[in-house]
């Protein structure tokens, strides 16, 4: 699924799929981290969200907030494994 989920303070996941237009341009992005990253990060630039987002091609997942990456956590071996058929 494409787009932001976008959860209440409460923890209410108010809505899924969703495109958010913020503006890119302050914030210090790491090199090699794509357009999904520089969207978490231009959203919680300009809005009180902490963004949290995953890479689809490597599994990074970031966490921004106030403008600033506040935390980075590499996946260093596949966690996940192909489902089993079941019957």
């Amino acid at each position: 699924m494409d787009g932001a989920f976008v959860v209440s303070p409460t923890g209410i996941v108010e809505s899924a799929a969703t495109y958010i237009d913020a503006p890119l341009g302050q914030g210090d992005l790491s090199p090699g981290l794509g357009a999904r990253h520089a969207a978490a990060l231009a959203i919680a630039t300009v809005t009180d969200a902490t963004a949290v987002v995953v890479s689809a091609s490597s599994g990074m997942v970031s966490v921004y907030d106030h403008g600033e990456t506040v935390l980075q956590l590499a996946c260093t071996q596949p966690t996940l494994r192909p489902r089993q058929n079941q019957p």
